[in-house]
């Protein structure tokens, strides 16, 4: 099931580039919480006896050098739930999500990225 998800990662990274390379900076990062469980590998070479734990939905804001934003997230879980984000973002309507006071609910389909630019 992750092939078409590492390849929508991929080609979504292609599409933001200029928020990923020289003269961008990574903004404090959003605070999200799901009731989605952790994923969970016990198989990491690089981690502590082999296990890595992390949120099923992460995200992070970027910062281009023209001041421009972008919110960013993901959901690497095979199940879709809803996910609180609070965030250093204005006010607004951001295609399917709405902020409103640093606060905003989020549903993410499973195995998915959405972002906006702000």
């Amino acid at each position: 099931p992750y092939k078409e998800f590492y390849i929508n990662c991929v080609r979504t990274r292609e599409a933001l580039g200029e928020y990923f390379y020289v003269g961008t900076e990574m903004l404090r990062p959003p605070v999200i919480t799901t009731s989605l469980p952790n994923l969970r590998t016990e198989k990491c070479s690089q981690a502590l006896n082999g296990i890595v734990e992390e949120k099923a939905v992460v995200g992070c804001i970027r910062k281009k050098a023209d001041g421009k934003k972008l919110l960013l997230l993901v959901n690497a879980a095979t199940e879709s739930g809803a996910a609180t984000v609070k965030a250093e973002v204005p006010d607004g309507t951001y295609g399917d999500i709405t902020f409103e006071n640093g606060k905003a609910e989020v549903f993410m389909d499973a195995l998915s990225v959405k972002y906006f630019e702000f």
